[in-house]
């Protein structure tokens, strides 16, 4: 499985920040590093040019929980999930 998780590093030691429940104590993993200024240069680059190229006008704020007020629209049928799957065969 693979999967992508934040740690910190501390004393010689990845930590990871949430806990993995399928990782055993003493299981080998593979980790690959990557700053978090290099992540965060990258994503302002790709921003910059979606909005140079004209394809967003505007991207909507990280990490802001929806208004109080927010209900989700009710969609009628069959999930859209199912209509992908269906349409890949």
């Amino acid at each position: 499985m693979n999967l992508m998780i934040e740690a910190t590093y501390e004393n010689g030691v990845f930590r990871p920040v949430v806990q993995v429940p399928w990782l055993t104590e003493g299981r080998r993993v593979t980790i690959t590093v990557e700053d978090e200024a290099e992540i965060q240069k990258r994503e302002a680059a790709f921003r910059r040019q979606m909005k140079e190229e004209g394809r967003i006008v505007q991207f909507p704020p990280s990490e802001e929980p929806p208004p109080a007020n927010f209900t989700p629209i009710k969609i009628i049928g069959k999930p859209l999930s199912e209509t992908i799957i269906e349409e890949r065969r």
